[in-house]
């Protein structure tokens, strides 16, 4: 066995017992920028919150003979290209939050299936584990 089918094996191995996966960022996606490097003259060491606030489009995948893939990324408020590539390390996927609905009331007009109470407003709504949750008054 030779040393490449040797590390290509090792690397199969390690994959599996990881659970690794391929990047799988796609040219227009929006994503999120992380940048752990301190400003000259800051007297913050560590930050809590490394990505961007706002997120950079995809505008080019790059791959070469069997490196992992790099990205060329456009900021959309500029329009201007970031200077070099980014690996895939050092991107997320960027996922809007829809924005709550404050003081929605149901109207009494609204035809509702009589095994469930009607709603007076919706106090909170958030998303956990990937799914929206509404905390709910009802009527007394």
């Amino acid at each position: 066995m030779s040393s490449i089918e040797s590390k290509q094996k090792m690397k199969t191995e390690y994959d599996r017992c990881h659970r690794a996966k391929s990047p799988d960022f796609e040219i227009g996606q929006q994503v999120l920028l992380k940048d752990v490097r301190t400003p000259p003259g800051s007297n913050k060491v560590l930050t809590k919150r490394p990505y961007s606030s706002h997120p950079y489009i995809i505008k080019q995948v790059i791959n070469f003979h069997g490196a992992g893939p790099a990205y060329k990324l456009t900021d959309p408020n500029t329009a201007k290209e970031l200077r070099g590539l980014i690996a895939h390390d050092r991107l997320k996927h960027f996922n809007a939050l829809k924005t709550p609905a404050e003081n929605v009331t149901v109207s009494s007009q609204v035809a509702v299936k009589p095994c469930f109470k009607l709603a007076d407003r919706i106090l909170q709504d958030s998303i956990i584990g990937g799914e929206e949750k509404f905390l709910v008054q009802f009527q007394n």
